[in-house]
Order: structure tokens, then C-alpha cells, then sequence
């Protein structure tokens, strides 16, 4: 076997002594075998050779972005309109991204360059040639009989990384302080072999259930996203120090909370600016995702969250005061006039339950120490009202049953 490589390789090298050597971009690795993702133990088991890997592709830029700028968002929340008063100021607890203090990276790093730095993209044209196989393993010939050591190249419209000795690497690669995965995979009909990786992937070893796998996000560039909060095609998802992607659920950083979904065979990416229920509970998530406490206005409408997260239904007392939140898997906070049961209710515009003498436009209605709307006959200190059957007052003369 050594005999043959070294038949292989000196020919190779008289060719290249013949022809010229092809200058091309510049980057050598110490040997020609496969290395590591760096000292993570639960990322080198995924160097094996039957290593696997399942595309899950990737996404348009979103809506409103701009080639070569920034994305175009908009995290202002909307006005609350009436509601005004100091009483409902002193509960609002808003939140936007700008109190995320955990998420490091707020450039979407799905628009970054398409090429690897010194990549030959950047130098020169790549020569058209031919994949030669022995003993199992691929270089590339050149038209020209050179052929690329230690080098990048595009062959195809995929980048493939040559080692010192002219091989295709594939597998785990580290190059320039960055980490590429080079597919291993000679059956996978969507992605070539020995190409690098673009996207993101889920990599793993046939011996384990495809749910335990780990995700993968790599750049246009080729690289690996690694090290928290990074938002990719305007996604948010949180890696580890090895790359590998939270896979799901809850987690806590930097003392807020946040919950990454995946559903199915989608990519885990955490909840932002969206509800999610979880174990029978409705909880949100704002604008970079972490979970609401206390009031948040959404939309046009007020909800109130415990410091659990979860949110509340039904009558709530804060301070002095009662808030109705809807029914079960509702929450909205009404204002105005609003119906529970058989009884009517009315919230004034910061969602207070008022009792007493309410006035409401030209007419006037009185609610009991319950808040509940009255009807017929009340007397109010010394005097006689009556209240018709939809709560108003009467006024002039009146006819109860045969007398007026």
C-alpha cells in the first residue's frame, strides 16, 4: 500500500515538475488524516466512518432584507392607546431585545460571505480536470496535470480541501480557527462527497437514534457556528462551545428563559415574538425570545404573565384592584363593558372592575360591591333609582307594572 501511494505521489510530483506548478491559495495542514472538532468528547464519536448526516436546508433571506446590508426590522411595540393612566404604567413590564444581554451576535450570519477566506474564489480561476480514485481515495488532476495540495477548491460549484499530499479530505476539519465538516458520505445522493458543508445538518452515527443527533450550522462560507445566540436567516438558535445546537425545551441564560422548539424535522430555533404552550400552559415570548413576565401589551391588547411565565386567566387582583383576563386560553384584558356567566361587568380603560355609579356616555348604571351591573329598583343613600333591564337608569316618568 505504501509503495503504491509513493508511486502515485512521485508521479504526481514529476507531472508537476514538467508542466508548473499551479499557484493557488495558501494553507497547509500538519498531516493528511482527519481532525478533530476541537476537546468536546461528545462531538469526536461523530468522526467515525459511518458517520451520517441529514440536510435540513436552508431558507430565504427574510422579507425586508437588503443583499450586502442589514436586515430591515422593526422591534417597536405598539402604542397602548387610552390606556394611559399611571396605575397601568407602574405594572407595564416591557421588554425588548435591547435587554437580551445573552445573545452576543446581532448580525444575521446566514448573509455572510460565500467563499472561505484565501479560498482560490479569491485568487484565481479553478482549472477544469478530472477525479481520479486509488485505493479508495480522490484527487484532482488538472487539465494542465497539476494538481492542488494543501489547498482550497471550488470543483462544480462545491469546496473540497486537499492535504499535503493531495488527497480530498473529508470528515472534521479545522482550518484558519475554524471548523468545516467535509461530507463523508459516498451514498449521499444531496450532497457530494468530500464537499463541504453549507446549511445546517444534523451529524451523527448510524449506532444512535437520529433524535439524538447533533445540529450543525454552517455558513455560506463553510464555517461552523459555535459560542451562544446566533441569528441565521433571521432565526435565533443558542450552540455550544462545540458547534452542536440546543436541541430543545427550556434553558436559562444570563437569568432569563427560553425555549427552543423543533418541530418535527424543523431546525431548533427558539420562540420569538409567538406564543407557545407548554404542558397544558400559554406562554410568550418577545422580540429576541425571552419569556414575558407581569403585563405585556400584544398587539392592541394587555396580558398578565406570573413570574413563572405563565399566562393568567379569569379574575386577578393586582394592588387594589381586580383585572378580568377572559376565559381558559384566552387572557385578554377586557375593558369596557363585558359579559361572564348571566352578569355584566365594566372595566374602565386601564382594565380596573369598576362598582358604584358608572356613567357611560350620556347614561348612567350602577354596579354592586362585586362588580356586577344592577337592575330594578336600588336606593342609593335617601333615594329611589330604578335601573331598566339593560342597566340604565330612568329618568322622567316610569310605568312598573300598572302604575306610574
Amino acid at each position: 500500500m505504501r509503495s503504491k501511494i509513493v508511486k502515485v505521489v512521485c508521479a504526481m510530483v514529476m507531472a508537476a515538475m514538467l508542466l508548473g506548478s499551479y499557484s493557488n491559495y495558501a494553507y497547509a495542514t500538519e498531516t493528511g488524516g482527519d481532525s478533530s472538532i476541537n476537546t468536546e468528547e461528545d462531538a469526536t464519536e461523530f468522526k467515525n466512518e459511518d458517520t451520517r448526516y441529514i440536510n435540513v436546508g436552508l431558507q430565504d433571506a427574510p422579507e425586508g432584507y437588503i443583499p450586502g446590508g442589514e436586515e430591515i426590522t422593526d422591534n417597536k411595540e405598539e402604542e397602548a392607546g387610552a390606556i394611559d393612566k399611571k396605575e397601568l404604567a407602574a405594572l407595564e413590564d416591557e421588554k425588548t431585545s435591547d435587554d437580551c444581554v445573552a445573545i452576543p451576535n446581532t448580525e444575521d450570519v446566514g448573509q455572510a460571505g460565500k467563499t472561505p477566506n484565501n479560498s482560490p474564489a479569491l485568487l484565481e480561476a479553478t482549472l477544469s480536470g478530472t477525479w481520479i480514485e486509488d485505493d479508495g481515495r480522490l484527487w484532482y488532476r488538472h487539465d494542465d496535470g497539476s494538481y492542488s495540495r494543501s489547498k482550497w477548491e471550488m470543483i462544480d460549484d462545491y469546496w473540497y480541501y486537499f492535504d499535503a499530499s493531495g488527497w480530498m479530505k473529508t470528515g472534521w476539519l479545522e482550518w484558519d480557527n475554524k471548523t468545516y465538516y467535509l461530507s463523508s458520505d459516498k451514498d449521499d445522493e444531496d450532497w457530494p462527497y468530500g464537499a463541504t458543508l453549507i446549511g445546517r445538518w444534523y451529524i451523527g452515527s448510524l449506532n444512535a437514534e437520529r433524535s439524538t443527533w447533533p445540529a450543525y450550522c454552517f455558513l455560506d462560507d463553510g464555517s461552523m457556528l459555535h459560542n451562544g445566540w446566533n441569528l441565521y436567516y433571521g432565526e435565533w438558535s443558542y450552540y455550544y462551545s462545540d458547534g452542536h445546537a440546543r436541541r430543545t425545551g427550556w434553558f436559562k441564560d444570563s437569568g432569563k428563559w427560553y425555549y427552543i422548539k423543533e418541530d418535527g424535522d424543523s431546525w431548533p430555533i427558539a420562540v420569538e415574538n409567538d406564543w407557545r404552550k407548554v404542558d397544558g400552559s400559554w406562554y410568550y415570548f418577545e422580540s429576541g425570545c425571552a419569556m414575558v413576565t407581569g403585563w405585556k401589551i400584544i398587539g392592541k391588547t394587555w396580558y398578565f404573565f406570573n413570574s413563572s411565565g405563565i399566562m393568567l386567566t379569569g379574575w386577578q387582583k393586582y394592588g387594589d384592584s381586580w383585572y378580568y383576563l377572559g376565559p381558559a386560553n384566552d387572557g385578554a384584558m377586557r375593558i369596557g363593558w363585558f359579559k361572564v356567566g348571566d352578569t355584566w361587568y365594566y372595566s374602565n380603560d386601564i382594565g380596573e372592575m369598576k362598582t358604584g355609579w358608572v356613567k357611560d356616555g350620556k347614561y348612567w348604571y350602577y354596579m354592586n360591591d362585586s362588580g356586577a351591573m344592577k337592575t330594578g329598583w336600588l336606593k342609593s343613600g335617601n333615594t329611589w333609582y330604578f335601573l331598566k333591564s339593560n342597566g340604565m337608569m330612568a329618568t322622567g316618568w316610569l310605568k312598573d307594572g300598572s302604575h306610574w
